[in-house]
């Protein structure tokens, strides 16, 4: 991305821009993440157990997942998403963190992290709702 006002100086081409080739990039590019893009290997498999019950904000959760979806198995639901960089789902399951829970995985630590991030949250403001 680039502002508008950092561009010093434009110059005509001769030949025009193709969309189609450009858009299929940047999809496959972008496939497995938000903002990170592609990186190197296969994307990473991220699961969390959900736990909304009858809470109406299981639908702001469902309009907020930007990859991913949620499966149904063994009578629970899950957020499942494949992704280039597990840290990028950080912000949306800690936002949720009463109501689900960041599965362990070997491919990435987010369980633990989150784990530890709200320790830290009850220690510095004492008044934090319990996700332990």
């Amino acid at each position: 991305m680039m502002r508008v006002s950092n561009i010093k100086k434009v110059k005509k081409l001769n030949t025009s821009f193709d969309y189609t080739p450009a858009k299929a990039m940047i999809e496959e590019q972008f496939q497995h993440s938000y903002i990170s893009g592609k990186r190197g290997g296969d994307p990473t498999l991220v699961m969390a157990e959900l736990k909304f019950g009858g809470s109406p904000l299981r639908r702001q959760f469902e309009r907020e997942i930007f990859v991913g979806e949620i499966v149904e198995q063994d009578g629970r639901e899950y957020y499942r998403a494949e992704v280039n960089d597990p840290t990028e789902l950080k912000p949306l399951l800690r936002e949720y963190g009463p109501y689900l829970r960041a599965l362990p995985n070997e491919m990435h630590q987010l369980d633990q992290e989150l784990q530890d991030e709200y320790e830290r949250m009850l220690v510095r403001y004492g008044a934090v709702q319990s996700v332990l």
